[in-house]
């Protein structure tokens, strides 16, 4: 009996923390939207006076820049500051004829696969908050009513972990081609564009560490039903 309360209380807390890290991630990504719509709704709306062009926006870019063009700034009396820009945002104006309409899809990286497929990056962080509440929710009905571990967290956990891995490789192949992009509008400028694939190992790390713990429930259910078959 104690023990199954100590394991009531931790998966308590752990799910706790779940919820308010989950309430704060909400409220973050709720003012960045606001204060992002309002930007662009703005930046839309200055752009939109240009007849016969477009432009589209190329985001984080990482660039070096060459010793010699580095900015000088006065800080002070007694001292100076070098400004070095080691990311950018880059706006590249192109002449179209094309219906503004289908032009608002090509903004990012001027083009619109790129534009739904980061759409599909907050997606995917929502599904696995959603996955991960629910196998909280299965492990403390499981805990409390003295169930076997339901079959379905398997899944789910197997499906967190192709969505960690998943997200991240879309995720890079986004900037990739966003920095591909920018290497080529400022092909003769100042600016060095670092064109490497970007890849967070972190993320894949967590991705592959979530379809471990998945076999793990996998072997710990299959070893509990034989042993209930051998009594």
């Amino acid at each position: 009996m104690t023990t199954k309360k100590s394991q009531l209380r931790r998966l308590l807390a752990i799910y706790t923390l779940f919820m308010l890290l989950l309430l704060g991630g909400f409220a973050r990504s709720y003012s960045n939207f606001i204060r992002g719509f309002r930007t662009g709704y703005q930046t839309a709306e200055s752009w939109t006076s240009e007849g016969g062009y477009y432009k589209y926006l190329l985001l984080d870019i990482p660039v070096s820049t060459a010793p010699e063009k580095v900015v000088e700034a006065s800080c002070d009396t007694d001292c100076s500051a070098e400004i070095m820009t080691d990311r950018v945002h880059v706006v590249v104006r192109k002449a179209s004829d094309e219906n503004p309409i289908l032009l608002a899809f090509r903004s990012l990286g001027d083009s619109g696969y790129l534009y739904w497929a980061i759409l599909l990056l907050p997606l995917a962080k929502l599904s696995i908050f959603v996955l991960m509440g629910i196998i909280f929710a299965s492990l403390r009905r499981s805990v409390r009513e003295e169930l076997p571990l339901n079959r379905r967290n398997i899944l789910y956990t197997r499906l967190i972990g192709f969505i960690l891995i998943g997200s991240e490789v879309l995720e890079g192949l986004i900037g990739w081609c966003m920095r591909t992009g920018a290497a080529e509008a400022l092909k003769g400028s100042a600016m060095t564009v670092d064109v490497s694939f970007p890849l967070s190992y972190w993320n894949l790390l967590m991705g592959v560490l979530m379809l471990f713990m998945a076999e793990v429930f996998a072997i710990g259910t299959r070893l509990g039903e034989e042993q209930k078959l051998t009594i």
